[in-house]
């Protein structure tokens, strides 16, 4: 009985395992968000919509800046 149970929980955890982790990684290939789907004209490409410039809000934080 004890062995029945052991095998019927293993055989559980595994199956759900190797369902639900491809599921994860299958589904947005399989359903696409609506902005993936989307097809950009030549003129969307080309066009220069904004430009800006990176800042370091923190200059002496020595993690994300870094210091040597």
């Amino acid at each position: 009985m004890w062995r029945w149970l052991a095998v019927f929980l293993l055989r559980g955890v595994l199956g759900a395992a190797f369902g639900v982790a491809p599921g994860f990684f299958l589904f947005p290939y399989i359903f696409p968000p609506l902005e993936a789907m989307d097809q950009l004209t030549k003129t969307e490409t080309s066009k220069l919509i904004a430009k800006g410039k990176f800042i370091q809000p923190n200059p002496n934080d020595p993690i994300h800046y870094g210091k040597r």
